[in-house]
């Protein structure tokens, strides 16, 4: 079965969409709060990128920075945001809701992938703070979620191989298991050789401050396509 290369690129401004579509990138996850790890973009400016990428666009649904355990007033207001993505031409969302005890938040999620359908729904890095990451990835694919970026419960993806290399052993196809923490041109090449992925997520950042890099990403995408091209 040909593996397919996937190289998302994590954008909080218009000027890092365009960069990533010019550069190469296959998606692009749009927020905002680079600082926070990432939280809802307004609207208006989600629905922008929506029509000027060449890409398909997802968007993330986190309305604060923190933990993933969500109020019943973040709740609601989660589903009206979601509303608003969809009417903005999303591609996918990227969520993660956990009950107190870490566990998946399995009605919350799955209410958001029925609300979505047929948008593709992410669990993002909310799924490293669970328990049991088997059992999590068990439940993202009876909800029919798309996808699960990990950086195999670690700080960064090369720390978290041992992992990433269960998941991508227990998914068997079932569900699109993308690497993301730290990952940049440099260790690209021994992650992708030692997890078995082919789809990662990156900023893209040279710099802190510097947002999205044109070379950064074309030298992703070179590494990304050598590697899987033997896979």
């Amino acid at each position: 079965m040909r593996v397919f290369p996937v190289l998302e690129i994590a954008c909080f401004s218009r000027r890092d969409a365009f960069v990533a579509q010019q550069a190469g990138a296959h998606r692009i996850e749009f927020c905002s709060g680079y600082a926070s790890g990432g939280v809802s973009a307004p609207p208006t400016v989600v629905e922008e990128v929506c029509r000027g990428a060449g890409v398909p666009v997802v968007a993330m649904l986190r309305p604060r920075p923190g933990n993933f355990v969500y109020s019943e007033k973040e709740w609601a207001g989660m589903l009206r945001l979601l509303d608003q993505y969809l009417k903005a031409g999303v591609a996918g969302i990227a969520v993660g809701c956990l009950r107190p005890d870490g566990r998946l938040d399995v009605a919350r999620m799955a209410r958001l992938v029925a609300t979505a359908a047929p948008v593709q729904v992410t669990l993002h890095r909310a799924f490293d703070l669970t328990p049991d990451p088997l059992a999590t990835v068990q439940m993202a694919c009876d909800l029919g979620i798309a996808r699960i970026l990990t950086a195999g419960r670690a700080a960064g993806a090369l720390q978290g191989l041992p992992v990433l290399r269960q998941l991508v052993a227990h998914s068997q196809g079932r569900i699109e298991i993308m690497a993301g923490g730290g990952v940049r041109s440099g260790n690209l090449k021994q992650l992708l050789e030692k997890s078995g992925l082919c789809a990662v997520h990156s900023s893209a950042r040279v710099k802190p401050r510097s947002g999205a890099n044109r070379d950064e990403i074309r030298r992703m995408r070179e590494i990304l396509e050598a590697v899987c091209s033997q896979k």
